[in-house]
């Protein structure tokens, strides 16, 4: 599957769960990424909805759980935090 088609399948998932972040593990040097842009960790609800896309080698703490994992996880990784709507 090309990178930008799971970029949207994970746009679509975070945004249907209302999460912060998505992150799908493609290898161990490799990851697709997406974050949601707020504003002070809050969601707008006036704003449109916008995502921030990264596709390439995994940060520090991607690292450090593939390694606490022992290998690629094959399931999506959501991060969430409180919802707290700003207007």
């Amino acid at each position: 599957m090309s990178d930008f088609l799971l970029a949207a399948k994970l746009m679509k998932e975070a945004d249907s769960l209302g999460a912060y972040q998505a992150v799908k593990y493609l290898s161990a040097k490799k990851v697709v990424r997406v974050t949601r842009l707020t504003w002070n960790r809050k969601i707008r609800v006036r704003d449109p909805v916008e995502f921030r896309l990264h596709i390439g080698r995994p940060n520090y703490l991607e690292v450090r759980h593939l390694e606490k994992c022992g290998e690629v996880p094959s399931q999506i990784q959501v991060r969430a935090f409180p919802k707290r709507r700003v207007s």
